[in-house]
C-alpha cells in the first residue's frame, strides 16, 4: 500500500488533471523517505520510491510546461490509529511474544510517550494546505529531522558511509 497506493493514484487521477491543465498532487511518504533508519528496511524502500515517485512526476510536469503541481508530504510522528488497524496484522498473523526493536523498551510505555510529541492529524492538514497555496513541494511536519536529513546528504557527498543514527523516532525522544 505504501508504494502501489501512490501509483495508482497518480494513475487514476494524473490524466484528468492533465487534461484541464490544473491541479495538485499530494503524494505522502514519510520522513523514511528522506532518511533511512535500522529495522525498517522495506518501509523505508517503500518510502524513498514514493519520493522519488513524487520528485519525477513534478519535473515531468514542469518539463511539459504543465500547470498541474506535485507536493511530497514527508511527514514524522503523526497521532493516526495506524498501530491499531487490524489490516496491518490481522489476529491469524499476530504473534504473542513480539518484541520491540532494541532500544525501543515496552511497547505500552512507549505508545503513552509516542501519543505526547505525534502530531495532531489536523495539524498535518493545515500544513499540507498551507503547501498547496504556496506551491511548495516538500511539506514537513516537524524541523527534529532537518538534522538527519543534513548528515545523510553530507554523507552522500562526501562518498561516506551512512551515519548510524538509532531508531526512528530517537529525535522525539532525545529533544
Amino acid at each position: 500500500m505504501n508504494l502501489w497506493g501512490v501509483i495508482h493514484g497518480i494513475r487514476v487521477f494524473l490524466p484528468e488533471l492533465k487534461a484541464q491543465d490544473e491541479g495538485h498532487i499530494v503524494v505522502t511518504a514519510s520522513i523514511a523517505g528522506l532518511t533511512s533508519y535500522p529495522w525498517l528496511a522495506p518501509y523505508n524502500a517503500s518510502k524513498h520510491a514514493v519520493t522519488s515517485i513524487a520528485e519525477s512526476l513534478h519535473s515531468e510536469l514542469v518539463e511539459v510546461g504543465s500547470r498541474v503541481r506535485v507536493s511530497c508530504l514527508c511527514p514524522g510522528a503523526v497521532a493516526t490509529n495506524i498501530g491499531d488497524a487490524e489490516r496491518n496484522r490481522p489476529k491469524e498473523l499476530q504473534n504473542e511474544t513480539a518484541q520491540a526493536p532494541p532500544s525501543l523498551g515496552d511497547l505500552a510505555d512507549f505508545a503513552e510517550t509516542f501519543a505526547g510529541f505525534a502530531k495532531a492529524p489536523a495539524e498535518v492538514a493545515e500544513r499540507v494546505l498551507a503547501a498547496v497555496v504556496a506551491d511548495r513541494f516538500w511539506i514537513e511536519t516537524d524541523e527534529l529531522y532537518r538534522e538527519p536529513i543534513r548528515a545523510r546528504h553530507r554523507a552522500i557527498e562526501a562518498r561516506t558511509d551512512p551515519p548510524a543514527r538509532g531508531m526512528i523516532l530517537a529525535p522525539y525522544l532525545s529533544s
